[in-house]
């Protein structure tokens, strides 16, 4: 985690100090990468000290009783398609790179990091959620209503603005 917080520091120092004036509306990729590198820390940071990131490490990727349940080996078959036809298909392919490049490889690097620092954002919610003395029920509703207002508004208010404008300078 010192790595990650570290490059976090560089990346947002650099920002600050030689990026901070840039047009929010013009896509430029250095820029965007920087400040996608900073969310990516950030997700990491507080799946680290939120638990999330020792779950995920510590946890066996499937258990003896789970195997021998036809049920989840056939829902956790269809989730793997699902998400390598959506991200390998449809976030590859259908994504909309305005006057940009498309570029697979990159896309393929930028979507395992966007789907595993989003990811860890989202059990550390659950996890912090859960860390309050409340009955399930109520940490269910909770994580529930902070993504609900989180995914939507982040995306309409920064990421899209800030990392992926559908401009690039002229």
């Amino acid at each position: 985690m010192t790595i990650i917080a570290a490059l976090l520091f560089a990346l947002a120092a650099t920002y600050w100090r030689r990026y901070r004036n840039h047009p929010w509306d013009i896509y430029v990729p250095k820029i965007a990468w920087m400040r996608a590198g900073i969310y990516f820390c950030c997700c990491y940071l507080l799946s680290y000290f939120s638990g999330a990131m020792e779950l995920l490490l510590n946890s066996p990727l499937f258990t003896q009783q789970q195997l021998d349940n036809p049920n989840w080996l056939i829902y956790t078959a269809c989730s793997i398609s699902f998400i390598i036809i959506a991200y390998s298909g449809v976030w590859c392919y259908y994504t909309p790179v305005f006057e940009r490049r498309k570029n697979i490889l990159i896309s393929a690097i930028f979507g395992a990091l966007w789907g595993s620092s989003s990811g860890q954002l989202f059990l550390s919610i659950w996890l912090i959620a859960n860390m309050i003395d409340w009955p399930i029920w109520a940490a269910w509703i909770a994580t529930w209503l902070v993504l609900g207002a989180y995914q939507p508004n982040w995306h309409n208010i920064y990421w899209d603005h800030y990392i992926a404008p559908n401009t690039t300078p002229q």
